[in-house]
This record gives structure tokens, C-alpha cells and sequence, in this order.
């Protein structure tokens, strides 16, 4: 009798093994494209803080080289569109294949900046000096994520 406990106590332990084994396997979580994207704008939120901090105490233009490389560097499959107000020049821009493309659908309106894209609004608070605004637009599998910063 004793070697037939031993049996069922391993067999007891392989089962409950396989069972916690798959339940780690089904319940293991993949960082997703939309939290990669997150990651992005989370990253060109703060580099484009610097950037136009460096380009407001030097006199500079190296945010546009920052606006044009950044936009390489996310890849194709995302879009960023940037938005810039200082006093009353104003404007809105993407990068397509390194070419500066304006945009039109950017007013004051008291004070938000409205920017119009698709059809669709997009409102920011309205600071004294300079502001700068971004939409980093993804597409995946159907669904539109949109981040703003």
C-alpha cells in the first residue's frame, strides 16, 4: 500500500504541475502594438520638450530637423502631426517622405487651439509663449489609436 500512495501523490504532482504550467502559458501577456505606440508618444512628449527648449534659448531651428527625422524614425504605419502656436503665427504639419506638408484646419478659438482632422476636432489648452502639440495617429487591424501630447 505504501508504493500505491507514492504513485498517487506523483501523479497528483505532474497533474497539478501541467495544470499551473498551462494556466502561466494562456495567461503570459505580449506587450501590444498600441503599447508600443504609447511608449513613442510618451518618448516624443519629453525629446520635443528639449528640443524646443534648446531651439527657444539659442535661436535655433533644430526642431524642424528634430519634427523631420522623427517622423522617420517612427516608421511609415504611424503619422504624426504637429502642431505649433507662438503668439499669432500658428501651424500645422506632417513630414511625408521627409517633405514638410502644411496643413490647413488650425485655429484660436478664446482660449483652446482647435486643430480639425478627418473630420474630427482636436482641442488644446491655449499657454502664454509658445505651444506645441503633437497627434501621433496609428492604424492596426481596423482600429485608430490616437495620441496627443
Amino acid at each position: 500500500m505504501n508504493k500505491l500512495g507514492q504513485f498517487y501523490f506523483i501523479t497528483t504532482i505532474i497533474i497539478i504541475g501541467l495544470i499551473i504550467s498551462l494556466a502561466v502559458m494562456f495567461n503570459y501577456s505580449n506587450k501590444s502594438d498600441s503599447y508600443q505606440v504609447e511608449e513613442i508618444a510618451k518618448e516624443l512628449s519629453i525629446e520635443s520638450e528639449k528640443v524646443i527648449d534648446y531651439d527657444t534659448f539659442h535661436s535655433s531651428s533644430e526642431f524642424e530637423n528634430f519634427a523631420r527625422d522623427y517622423s522617420a524614425y517612427i516608421g511609415e504605419d504611424k503619422e504624426i502631426y504637429f502642431i505649433i502656436v507662438n503668439g499669432i503665427n500658428q501651424e500645422a504639419y506632417k513630414y511625408d517622405n521627409g517633405i514638410k506638408v502644411p496643413l490647413s484646419g488650425l485655429e484660436i478659438v478664446g482660449e483652446e487651439i482647435q486643430f480639425s482632422l478627418d473630420n474630427k476636432n482636436y482641442l488644446f489648452d491655449l499657454e502664454a509663449g509658445k505651444n506645441f502639440y503633437f497627434l501621433l495617429i496609428y492604424n492596426l487591424k481596423g482600429e485608430k489609436y490616437v495620441f496627443s501630447g
